[in-house]
C-alpha cells in the first residue's frame, strides 16, 4: 500500500434488496500502522459521505501488478490537517485477500455493448456481453451478422451497471481473438481482447467484477 493510491469501500451489513453503495477515496498518508484517507465519495451520487467511528467496511484496491487486494477496514477516528481526513486500520499481510490477475478473473455478465469495427466493410452492432474480465470480453453476435475476421480491430462502447448503483461508460479498443460457433443452447459470439486499457478503465472493470462477486457470495450465504 502506498500514499496516493485509490481505495474502494463498501459498508458492511447492508440490506441485500438495496444497491450497496461503494465509496472511493484516496490514501493521503500512512502513519503508525494506520491509513489516512480523504472523505469517501459515493460512486453513484458523487457526493461525500459521513460515517461514524467504528463503521466497518470491505475495502479493496487494484495494484500496479493488476491484482485486486481486499481487507476488512474500520474507521478508527478522524482529524483535520490541510483537509478533513479519516483514519483506517492498515491491514497486516496475512489479513489481505488477493484476487487473481485481471487476465484470469472472468465472470458471466450481461452488460450492454456497441461494437464498431474499425474496418469500414463491417457494420456496427449493439448486443450484450456473455462474460467479461479485465483483459477482454465475449459478446453475442446478432443473427445473420457478417462477422469480422480474427485479428480485426474494433472499438467497444461498454455500459457497466454496478451493483452499487454506479454506471460506468467505457470506450475500449480491442481485437477479435476468437469466433465461437453457436450451439443448441447459445448464440454465436465473439471473444475480444482489450488493447491499451488505461489504469482508470482497468479499475472500473475490476471494481465491477469485484462488486458482482461480492453480491454472489452474499447470496450463497443466505
Amino acid at each position: 500500500m502506498e500514499v496516493g493510491m485509490t481505495l474502494y469501500l463498501e459498508a458492511k451489513h447492508q440490506e441485500m434488496e438495496k444497491p450497496v453503495p461503494v465509496y472511493r477515496c484516496r490514501v493521503v498518508d500512512i502513519e503508525d500502522g494506520r491509513l489516512i484517507i480523504d472523505y469517501p465519495i459515493n460512486e453513484a451520487t458523487k457526493k461525500p459521505a459521513f460515517f461514524y467511528d467504528g463503521t466497518q467496511f470491505k475495502a479493496w484496491w487494484v495494484s500496479k501488478e493488476e491484482a485486486v487486494y481486499s481487507f476488512e477496514a474500520t474507521i478508527l477516528g478522524r482529524k483535520k490537517s490541510e483537509i478533513p481526513v479519516l483514519i483506517l486500520n492498515q491491514p497486516l499481510p496475512d489479513q489481505l485477500m488477493k484476487l487473481q490477475r485481471r487476465e484470469y478473473v472472468r465472470i458471466s455478465a450481461r452488460a450492454d455493448v456497441a461494437v464498431h469495427p474499425v474496418h469500414s466493410a463491417y457494420y456496427p452492432f449493439a448486443s450484450t456481453t456473455v462474460d467479461i474480465s479485465g483483459g477482454g470480453c465475449a459478446v453475442s453476435i446478432p443473427r445473420n451478422y457478417q462477422c469480422p475476421d480474427v485479428g480485426e480491430l474494433v472499438m467497444l462502447y461498454l455500459v457497466l451497471h454496478r451493483p452499487s448503483g454506479t454506471v460506468d461508460y467505457l470506450q475500449v479498443k480491442a481485437d477479435i481473438v476468437r469466433v465461437i460457433q453457436p450451439t443448441e443452447h447459445s448464440q454465436e459470439r465473439i471473444s475480444f481482447e482489450f488493447l491499451q486499457l488505461s489504469k482508470r478503465d482497468r479499475e472500473k472493470i475490476m471494481t465491477y467484477i469485484f462488486e458482482k462477486q461480492l453480491v454472489e457470495k452474499k447470496k450463497m450465504k443466505l
